[in-house]
């Protein structure tokens, strides 16, 4: 059987822009994103820059045609809304539907809470589920907590989850990679502050080291460990792992893309392709996924307006997933497809359906990969 990881940064998908007006409009078209989630069949959906708890409940509501409940799941005494917080989650908070369901965390940075944006999961309930152990306790997508994770402007979001039916998991480390962090949000009394800033590129050496540390620190001990939703669970349900990282990288791995100097340099360290021990750790996507803004010049904009040509509407490469190709080995991971969701418009007047797109949904497009582990699920 197979099953669709899809991730999407929707950018500045706030509450403001989720919920209706008094004309009842949204800035945000949710009926589109959701028709986008249905109509592709994404079993889970990983989503960057969701800057609210009530953007995720009305985007599952839209999802499903139906009001969303809150996860009352209890930890211990502790209620849900803050039952499982970290030292790098301001908040974890829960909605469900009869189909679909998902969670919504916004971590907290060494560098300022500015530069702190909320992440998702979304996931369709009627083929998968968050893992749990003997006792049906499940372990809770939390902001990672690891021992070196204050090397990340930005910690990841961690999910687990488990096919209704299956015998294994899925291990899902949802990134947004940090763009860049402006100089006076430099704490100076932080060691590990002064690592991020170079002479030369600076921005571009900070995605890198954000990238290598999100491997080293977080995505190789995410997949080899043993544990569940207290760490020490004498009732761990142990499933074979199969872990991604995914999200918006804000890198290239397409030499081709629109900034040159964003892109992975494949002599720096060949970050498309890192060996650990017996890890071989492989990030994909070469297609470009995000759309080009309003041109300065209107005759260069002009232009743009009436090219035909859909790729030269589209700029960088930035979203990608990782994975360790050994584990894979058994089974067949396909190659990631970019939904070209600008289509769901048509252009009207003086704006193109790629206007339309980047003011009603956002300047990045949904990429999925198709993972079939029949093998394992018998």
């Amino acid at each position: 059987m197979s099953y669709r990881i899809a991730t999407f940064n929707i950018r500045k998908f706030s509450r403001q822009a989720a919920f209706e007006n008094k004309d009842g409009n949204r800035k945000k078209d949710l009926e589109t994103i959701a028709q986008i989630i249905r109509e592709n069949c994404i079993d889970i959906i990983a989503i960057q820059e969701i800057l609210h708890k009530e953007a995720l409940k009305e985007l599952l509501e839209t999802i499903s045609g139906q009001y969303a409940e809150a996860d009352r799941s209890k930890r211990g005494s502790k209620e849900y809304g803050s039952y499982h917080v970290n030292a790098r989650m301001s908040d974890s908070y829960g909605y469900r539907t009869k189909h679909w369901e998902g969670r919504w965390a916004i971590p907290i940075s060494n560098f300022g809470n500015g530069i702190a944006e909320g992440y998702a999961y979304i996931w369709n309930r009627d083929r998968i589920k968050l893992v749990t152990n003997l006792k049906g306790e499940s372990f809770e997508p939390r902001i990672a907590d690891a021992g070196n994770v204050k090397n990340l402007v930005r910690p990841p979001f961690l999910g687990r989850f488990m096919p209704i039916n299956g015998r294994f998991e899925f291990r899902l480390i949802n990134t947004h990679i940090v763009y860049s962090v402006p100089s006076k949000k430099i704490d100076e009394d932080e060691d590990s502050a002064a690592d991020f800033f170079m002479t030369g590129n600076e921005d571009v050496q900070l995605r890198k080291k954000e990238f290598r540390s999100l491997i080293d620190t977080i995505f190789i001990s995410y997949s080899e460990k043993v544990f569940d939703t207290n760490f020490q669970d004498r009732e761990a349900r142990l499933l074979e792992p199969f872990t991604f990282v995914l999200g918006d990288y804000n890198l290239n791995l397409n030499s081709s893309a629109g900034n040159p100097k964003a892109r992975f340099d494949r002599e720096d360290e060949c970050i498309s392709r890192v060996s650990k021990g017996k890890l071989e750790i492989v990030t994909v996507n070469d297609k470009l996924t995000t759309l080009k803004g309003k041109r300065k010049s209107p005759e260069l904009q002009a232009k743009l307006d009436a090219d035909p040509i859909v790729e030269h509407h589209l700029s960088n490469n930035y979203d990608h997933f990782t994975y360790d190709r050994n584990r894979f080995e058994a089974n067949q991971v396909g190659v990631p497809e970019v939904i070209w969701a600008f289509d769901h418009y048509t252009s009207q007047g003086d704006e193109t359906k790629f206007d339309i797109y980047r003011n009603k949904i956002s300047d990045h497009l949904p990429v999925y990969i198709e993972i079939d582990i029949t093998r394992r699920s018998k």
